[in-house]
């Protein structure tokens, strides 16, 4: 017979016991050098977003391939899929991050700027295109890289528009009174000055940014004229 002590079934039920009512721990996030895990995710995230603004506002969305991006980033491939389901989804959040930022630039503008429409309407088209001769990667991402990807993205950039199209109507409603014909669209007016900014700036863009950006907002203040003009 062995010296060892057999422990009986009383108290190895009471030891089970004990050890089933014990709360379990969920795991720590822990902080290193006071920032916490959703603070470092965060600064992940936007090291990856100017990875993916230098890249694809530099070559074009074809170069952004993963291996390209992380590396810009100084990531590994675990870290992108963090934050990003695919290439796809990264240049959305690139492109959003643009928009985010041009939308506070309208809003400072506007409310810090003249009430009237014309100073509006210099405020808010030295911002926009202020902005892309500020950063051409941001241009080349806003007016071409988002465009026929998907129809997800081609619904963002429509987005996008809107954004500045409430802007301009925000601007020019007041003025407007009954100066449009019966059988025309006051949204379609709008749009259609969005849409022939957007294309000042394509071609700006292409040439180099050769006008200076106060003749590229003057030239766009014609159009944005004939709105404000009796007759």
């Amino acid at each position: 017979m062995s010296g060892t002590a057999r422990s009986t079934p009383g108290r190895a039920a009471a030891a089970s016991s004990a050890r089933g009512s014990a709360p379990a721990r969920a795991p720590a996030r822990r902080a290193y050098g006071g920032v916490s895990e959703l603070e470092r995710r965060q600064a992940r995230r936007e090291r990856l977003l100017d990875a993916g603004l230098e890249i694809i506002g530099a070559q074009g969305y074809a170069a952004a391939t993963l291996r390209a991006v992380c590396a810009q980033a100084g990531l590994t491939e675990r870290y992108f899929y963090e934050s990003f389901a695919n290439r796809e989804a990264l240049l959305a959040g690139v492109h959003q991050r643009i928009i985010e930022e041009l939308r506070a630039a309208l809003t400072q503008a506007f409310t810090a700027g003249e009430p009237s429409a014309p100073a509006r309407a210099r405020a808010g088209l030295a911002v926009f295109f202020g902005m892309l001769r500020a950063d051409p990667r941001k241009a080349r991402v806003l007016l071409f890289e988002v465009l026929g990807v998907s129809p997800e993205l081609d619904r963002q950039h429509q987005q996008a528009a809107q954004v500045f199209l409430r802007f301009v109507i925000e601007a020019f409603r007041p003025v407007m009174g009954q100066r449009l014909p019966e059988q025309a669209s006051e949204s379609m007016v709008f749009t259609g000055l969005v849409g022939a900014v957007f294309h000042v700036a394509i071609r700006w863009h292409l040439g180099g940014y050769h006008m200076p950006v106060s003749r590229v907002v003057e030239s766009c203040l014609v159009l944005f004229g004939a709105l404000s003009r009796e007759g």
